[in-house]
This record gives C-alpha cells, sequence and structure tokens, in this order.
C-alpha cells in the first residue's frame, strides 16, 4: 500500500520534529520572518487582531512571530512530537493561552467550525503523493474566506537539485560503509556535509534537522510541488499576490479585469525556472524550451535516486551518470554547476570514498539551490 504523506510518516516513525530554528536571538528571528512576508505582500501589520489558521507548524517557531504580530491562530499539527514542542515554545515565550489553540490531527481530518483570512501552509505539500495534495489543497480552499490569503511553499526538482546530489554522494557513502540505521547514517552524513551546510549563510536551522529532512526523509524524492503546480491547482479562483524569491514582473494595467496574473506567472516561470538551480545565479531567461528539458532530466535523475537508494546496484549510477552529464549539457552557461556536477560524478564513482573526501569538495560543497519558494494567493468572491 502506497504511503499518501511520507513526510509524516517518517517524523511519527523516528518520533522526531526537525524543523527547529534558532531563536535565540529572538528579535532577527522576527526580522527574517518579517522580512519573508513582505516579500509575499503581507507586512506585519496584517496580522494583527487577524484570526490565522497555520497548517503543521511543528515545533511553532514561525508561529511565534505570527503571534507577536498580534495574531490569535489556531495551529494544526498531526505530530504528536511537534505538539508537545509547540506547547513547549509557547509557554517558554510566555504566550497567553487565550492567544492559541492547537489541535493534534492532519487537517484533512479536522472538522473547523469557521473560515480564516490568512492561512498559512508552510512546509509540507510537496512530500505527499499527488491525490493526498489535491485532497490538503481542497480542505485549505474550504478554510479560508473569500478574499483571505492563502500562503503555501514549493519546491521541486531543479530547486532541490543540489540537496538531491548530496543525497546521493551520501547514500554512496553509506552504502561503501555498511551503514543502514537511522542514528548512525545521520552522524556520519553530519561528518560529510556538515562543512557543505555552514557554506548556506544565513542558515538558520541545525545541521542535524537537515541531514534528517533532506539527505534521508523519504518524502524528498516523492511527487513535489512547483511554482507551477501551485498555480495550476489552487486555479483561477485565486490571485497570485507576492512570491519569495520574487520572480514575477507584472505591466498590466489594472483596470484590465480580464487578465490571469496566474497565466502570466506561470509564462515566466517557465522561462525563469532554471535559476532555481543555483541560488547565486542572478536574474536571467531563457527559452522555456530548454527548462521544460532540465526539468525532465531532474525528474529522471530523482525517480533514478530512488532506485538507488533501493537496491544500491550500481547500474544505477551508470545511468545518473549519463543524466547529470545531460544535465551539465543543459546549463553549460552555469560553469559552477558544471564543475560541481562533474565532482559528483566522480565522488560516486570513487569506492574509496570517505567523509573527507565529501567535505573537501572543492565547488560542489559551495553549491546549494534556492530550495523552498513561498507563495502566497487571494481567494476571489
Amino acid at each position: 500500500m502506497q504511503i499518501e504523506n511520507l513526510l509524516l510518516d517518517f517524523y511519527q516513525k523516528n518520533s522526531i520534529s526537525p524543523v527547529h530554528q534558532n531563536i535565540l536571538d529572538f528579535n532577527t528571528h522576527i526580522k527574517r520572518r518579517g522580512k519573508l512576508y513582505r516579500s509575499l505582500g503581507m507586512p506585519e501589520m496584517v496580522f494583527n487582531g487577524t484570526e490565522v489558521l497555520e497548517i503543521g507548524p511543528g515545533g511553532g517557531y514561525n508561529s511565534l512571530a505570527f503571534l507577536n504580530w498580534g495574531a490569535t491562530m489556531t495551529l494544526v499539527e498531526p505530530n504528536k512530537t511537534a505538539v508537545d514542542e509547540l506547547y513547549f515554545n509557547f509557554k517558554n515565550q510566555n504566550i497567553d493561552s487565550d492567544k492559541y489553540q492547537i489541535l493534534n490531527s492532519p487537517i484533512e481530518d479536522c472538522a473547523l467550525s469557521k473560515k480564516f483570512n490568512i492561512v498559512i501552509a508552510e512546509g509540507f505539500i510537496p512530500g505527499m503523493n499527488q491525490n493526498k495534495q489535491k485532497e490538503v489543497i481542497t480542505k485549505v480552499d474550504n478554510l479560508v474566506n473569500n478574499n483571505g490569503i492563502v500562503v503555501v511553499t514549493c519546491f521541486d526538482e531543479i530547486s532541490i537539485f543540489f540537496d538531491l546530489l548530496k543525497r546521493l554522494v551520501g547514500s554512496k557513502l553509506t552504502f561503501l560503509k555498511g551503514i543502514s540505521d537511522l542514528e548512525s547514517k545521520k552522524e556520519i552524513l553530519i561528518k560529510s556535509f556538515e562543512a557543505h551546510f555552514s557554506n548556506l549563510s544565513g542558515a538558520s536551522r541545525p545541521v542535524e534537522d537537515w541531514v534528517l529532512d533532506n539527505l534521508i526523509n523519504p518524502a524528498m524524492l516523492s511527487d513535489l510541488f512547483s511554482i507551477a503546480d501551485c498555480i495550476e491547482q489552487f486555479g483561477d479562483n485565486y490571485d497570485v499576490l507576492g512570491s519569495s524569491p520574487r520572480m514575477f514582473s507584472d505591466y498590466t494595467w489594472y483596470k484590465d479585469l480580464n487578465n490571469k496574473y496566474g497565466n502570466t506567472c506561470k509564462e515566466q516561470f517557465a522561462k525563469k525556472r532554471h535559476m532555481l538551480i543555483d541560488m547565486s545565479v542572478e536574474e536571467n531567461e531563457r527559452p522555456y524550451v530548454m527548462n521544460y528539458q532540465l526539468i525532465e532530466l531532474a525528474k529522471e535523475f530523482k525517480n533514478y535516486l530512488k532506485e538507488y537508494e533501493n537496491s544500491l546496484e550500481g547500474k544505477h549510477l551508470v545511468e545518473i551518470s549519463k543524466i547529470l552529464t545531460g544535465i551539465s549539457g543543459n546549463v553549460s552557461e552555469m560553469p559552477n554547476v558544471v564543475s560541481a556536477i562533474n565532482e559528483v560524478i566522480q565522488l560516486i564513482n570513487d569506492n574509496a570514498l570517505n567523509e573527507s573526501k565529501i567535505s573537501e569538495s572543492k565547488v560542489f560543497s559551495k553549491m546549494f539551490g534556492r530550495g523552498m519558494q513561498y507563495v502566497s494567493m487571494i481567494k476571489n468572491n
């Protein structure tokens, strides 16, 4: 039987919630969240006095910002480990219990009697299978008021390409070392990739959580959820309000009520999505056919990576090397991406692979994509 929500299954099976944030400098944490939500067209004052539904808040680290801005919150979290952290963090920050309600349930099983002006769904739709994604989106649609705002997160095989490459190299290493249990995998992958993670400027989560969530969690190899998927699935009843990163421009006249901004965003995304592969790439466009080829190659790579993790058969590495060579050709205008891919091909074909070779890789260690993107949308009347 297929597991519909691999993300939640992995968390619950291992009694973990690897979504911690460093909030020791609480003011900096609040400023980061403020900057994010302003890019989504939602300055802090939008939350003041507003009833907010947050789905899948984890330990509530990000929820603290909404509460700090004056929101009253309903939080729906299915993972019991995360629920325990929610109560702990809210108590530790002296949050008035009248300001929030916590429900330990999947959103699709949750009977809520009212609708909300803001619905937040960060970090969990990618990783569900497509049927479950559609079920959750339908539920979200039923819970947001007309003219209300929905915020979701997206990532696809291009934006997490370098995480998948790190996962591939890590899988080869743990195979060579004969390691299969979660704790031992986590420790050797931290040792191998901590130097990589330290190059990710501004990261606010522990390296341990990143390793568990990105390099081990099977949800990363499930059905993903791109910005184009998001716009398509929410449909014409929603208008895009903002995004992070801010990828889209709109030169239409505001009096042109027939213009569908979602279509404009999808057209621009088709020409810009290659930029998600490398967070250092400056804005540029290229023919959508090249990006169509890129996403198809990246999906093929993800599928072979899944096959390799399941079987650990070397024949899959041969196919993966061919696909990676094809991706190099597709993004030949990005020399750092090409160099990093070449290093990865050498690493996965090295039967003397060790932690130091991974940690000290020259270009690969510095490469990250744009990972997760945020999209805010307004529900039309």
